[in-house]
């Protein structure tokens, strides 16, 4: 591909991305049908949105660290740059705060890893890897993961990454389908979603048709479930007969319209490039890049110019890595997917791997009860053709213990082994535990050099739960509280300690479709009689089960009765609720604590 066919392809891909983001981000959450015929807020453009500023960070995230890039390094980024608290967004940056990393940053404690948080990072990743799917998969997956792991946002990130990739070289729209569809698992309802869609269309049955046929099976309260947008974007995409129509099909359909739209204005662009795409539509955006102000410190490009070629130059350093040219290579695959409750670390950092280790937290994740015990089953891989003598030593807090300590192993060539160790709280509680593993190699049974990795423990939730008059104490992973097997009641009483470690205001949101009464110090606060959408999140809520005050340092009592005939559930979400001069509202608390006792 000659450079300014590609240029004009990336021009493309971002302006086209700006517009549809500009487009659709005043309906966002919006219901259908809509009927815009154009921008909504011409003397606002462009808008700031997370669509594309995201693509800037992961942009900075390939300039500081090459394109070795990891999810460690991305998890980094988010910790040093964004402050955005919505959703999964929201959920991964309280799990990187607390020492969580990915992938079980993306899974843990996370009610939002099938959103769309993740399949609106795309476009970077194929533009890096024009015609290289199988790279643009690689790092579509491991972005993705850091805040999706499990999910089906992941899927809708690496089936776009897929496509994109892919339309530098291949125009035909069923042939990139096939392709980014070759890339997720078939099972999937991101699969399912666009299934419908294609069926229909080749079918001959109409754009309503499809789309009612399309959210019949896959709408959801939620509007940033990704399943349903993907499946919106798709119907813009094939139905659509030229920019203009596809986009207007697209926002008018509603829900996460910023992300539908943005997504599909970036494809098409990419396809079309930027000499192709509309004045009418280019010129109230122009060339101006507008960032949100919860993304700090990414000296983000000012033009779409400057873009561009900055994201030129982060390709040919991609293409060089990985010993490849600017031609299309769509027969290539790539196999991305892991586990998502373990981490993989290859020492020594940032090198040629000698000798990787993987800890595997099993269900439950890397959480560990009051005076419990969590047991993580560690992979030890000698990668070098010698053998290997080494020694395993654990550092831990003082209200941590392990089982074992001092492990000498002796690794043959290319040999594995797996070693169980189980770790024990004891004493007083912590928002975390930090847990340090040392290697060392031993020749002449002395230590010759050693390295380390590191992981974290978080305390589980403790909550009295009572039915019928029984109570039992119960812990819980993540801050779903959801018991399994308890006796059949109308309702439910959940009772707990909330430990406040400083004097602030506190805002608490008890997420559950039940009708809920929460008693806080012996008052009652909230007592809501009717179902209401399941909303945990930091920012938003369901009316009437938000409980917001300043509360004293020390130990709160707090009771939360959820009134169901069905098993019951929620979601105890606390932030600050508060704007904050630096870094926004509604950040999540990593220190608040639950404990029955």
């Amino acid at each position: 591909m000659h450079n300014d066919e590609y240029m004009n392809k990336i021009l493309g891909g971002y302006m086209g991305k700006n517009i549809g983001g500009s487009l659709g981000g005043p309906v966002e959450g919006a219901m259908p049908p809509l009927s815009l015929t154009f921008y909504s807020n011409l003397d606002k453009l462009p808008l700031p949105n997370d669509d594309l500023d995201l693509q800037l960070l992961n942009l900075h995230a390939l300039e500081q660290h090459g394109p070795n890039l990891t999810p460690d390094n991305l998890a980094g980024e988010w910790l040093a740059h964004v402050f955005f608290p919505y959703d999964e967004y929201g959920a991964a940056l309280m799990n990187f705060r607390r020492g969580v990393k990915p992938p079980l940053s993306g899974w843990f404690s996370n009610p939002f890893s099938d959103c769309m948080g993740a399949p609106i990072r795309s476009e970077i990743w194929a533009m890096v890897a024009p015609g290289q799917p199988d790279i643009a998969a690689h790092y579509a997956y491991n972005d993705a993961v850091i805040d999706h792991a499990g999910g089906e946002g992941v899927y809708g990130e690496v089936l776009f990454a897929v496509m994109e990739s892919a339309a530098f070289f291949e125009s035909d729209k069923d042939a990139l389908l096939d392709l980014g569809l070759s890339y997720i698992p078939k099972e999937s309802r991101c699969y399912d979603a666009i299934s419908i869609v294609r069926e229909a269309y080749k079918d001959g049955k109409s754009f309503d048709e499809a789309r009612d046929r399309m959210l019949e099976k896959h709408r959801n309260n939620n509007f940033t479930d990704a399943p349903q947008n993907i499946g919106i974007t798709i119907l813009g995409f094939l139905y659509g007969s030229d920019f203009e129509d596809a986009l207007l099909k697209t926002v008018n359909c509603g829900y996460d319209a910023d992300c539908t739209c943005a997504t599909l204005g970036a494809l098409l662009g990419i396809l079309y490039g930027r000499e192709a795409l509309p004045e009418k539509w280019v010129a109230p955006v122009g060339d101006v890049i507008a960032v949100s102000p919860e993304v700090k410190g990414i000296c983000a490009p000012k033009t779409m110019a400057e873009l561009a070629e900055r994201t030129r130059i982060a390709a040919q350093k991609v293409m060089l890595e990985w010993k490849r040219d600017f031609t299309f290579n769509g027969s290539a695959r790539a196999d991305i997917y892991v586990s998502t409750t373990e981490y993989t670390y290859h020492l020594p950092h940032g090198g040629i791997c000698d000798f990787e280790v993987r800890a595997d937290f099993k269900a439950g994740g890397p959480s560990i009860a009051k005076n419990g015990e969590k047991a993580v089953e560690f992979t030890l891989i000698n990668h070098t053709d010698a053998e290997l003598p080494l020694r395993m030593h654990m550092d831990y807090p003082d209200m941590i213990r392990a089982d074992q300590n001092d492990i000498d192993l002796k690794f043959m060539p290319f040999e594995e082994k797996k070693r169980t160790v189980v770790f024990r709280h004891q004493g007083n509680l912590a928002h975390r535990y930090d847990i340090c593993c040392r290697f060392s190699r031993l020749h002449d049974r002395r230590v010759w050099d050693t390295r380390s990795i590191d992981f974290t423990l978080v305390p589980k939730l403790r909550f009295l739960v009572e039915s019928n008059g029984r109570c039992q104490t119960m812990d819980f992973d993540s801050n779903r509280v959801a018991p399994a097997g308890l006796e059949k009641a109308d309702t439910y009483l959940f009772k707990t300690n909330m430990l406040i470690p400083t004097d602030r205001f506190v805002k608490l949101n008890i997420a559950t479709e039940d009708p809920i009464t929460v008693t806080l110090d012996g008052e009652v606060c909230l007592n809501l009689n009717k179902r209401t959408i399941y909303m945990p999140a930091y920012h938003r809520s369901a009316s009437g089960k938000t409980l917001e005050r300043d509360m004293k340092a020390g130990a709160h009592t707090l009771e939360i009765a959820v009134h169901t005939k069905a098993d019951p559930y929620f979601v105890a979400v606390v932030s600050s609720g508060i704007e904050s001069a630096d870094i926004g509202a509604f950040y999540g608390y990593t220190d608040v604590l639950f404990d029955a006792e």
